[in-house]
């Protein structure tokens, strides 16, 4: 992607451990050493986005924000339009397809538990499931609040 795009540099990748309080220092760091050149800050886990978030909204300072999750933290920055947007994934639609894979498994049971499933053309077993995800922004935050209260 990056070669593709040389306008786009990367200026730190940052590992965070799980620990909400690394995101919100580094963004910090980040921002008194680099301020005008970060344009985005993109969160891959579910925790970081809202201590992104929170240190833009002190600093003043918009910037694009991409989170992971729809924790509710993420989507009240969406509101407030100190993130851009999250990419979230279907946990029911997971939960439905594996139980759906797991039934299907035990109704009709595999002839041999060491074939190559990934290689195999006659595999009865898909290499790659995709559940789907969902991008959410401004546009589309209310219907997605309204569809996750209806369940």
């Amino acid at each position: 992607m990056f070669a593709q795009n040389p306008q786009v540099k990367l200026v730190e990748v940052i590992d965070m451990k799980g620990d909400p309080v690394v995101a919100f220092d580094k963004t910090k760091e980040m921002l008194d050493k680099h301020k005008p050149e970060v344009d985005a800050f993109i969160c891959v886990d579910a925790e970081s986005a809202k201590e992104v978030a929170e240190v833009l909204k002190r600093a003043n300072t918009k910037k694009v924000v991409i989170a992971t999750d729809a924790l509710a933290a993420t989507l009240d920055g969406i509101d407030g339009g100190w993130i851009t947007a999250t990419v979230v994934q279907k946990p029911f639609t997971m939960g439905y397809i594996g139980l759906r894979l797991i039934a299907d498994l035990h109704l009709n049971k595999l002839p041999s538990l060491t074939m190559d499933f990934a290689g195999s053309p006659n595999s009865p077993l898909p290499r790659f499931v995709d559940t789907g995800d969902t991008l959410i922004d401004k546009s589309n935050l209310a219907g997605y609040r309204e569809a996750s209260k209806a369940h």
